[in-house]
């Protein structure tokens, strides 16, 4: 499982002065998978400006960031222990299109496109 691992090393040599030291190890057997998105869905919208949560599942520890095609800075998560992770990003009114990508440790694990309000009045 996921944690540490304690364990003592004794060294006794001949001459009887015993030495003893304990180590840990961190068990990092972490949930694998491709990110996915779980909510919203693709074509999703909404007639009222708001928060929506961004929802779904990826490899733990990796770093989910949802961005648009508007100025506003990314938002972003951390893919929990369990394999899931949440984001919550401000969305209006008009056609919006966002990006999710992840990545860990630099290296890209994945990315979906969203499109919200689509065909509504901008």
């Amino acid at each position: 499982g996921n944690g540490y691992i304690t364990f003592t090393v004794t060294h006794t040599p001949v001459t009887g002065d015993e030495t003893k030291q304990t180590l840990r190890l961190f068990s990092d057997q972490v949930a694998q998978g491709d990110l996915i998105v779980t909510a919203p869905i693709d074509g999703a919208g909404h007639d009222q400006p708001g928060w929506v949560t961004f929802t779904g599942t990826g490899t733990t520890w990796s770093k989910v960031t949802v961005s648009d095609d508007t100025a506003a800075a990314p938002s972003t998560a951390t893919v929990q222990v369990d394999g899931s992770w949440t984001v919550r990003r401000w969305v209006g009114t008009t056609a919006t299109t966002f990006t999710v990508t992840s990545e860990r440790g630099g290296i890209a694990n994945g990315s979906e496109t969203l499109e919200f309000n689509v065909g509504e009045a901008t």
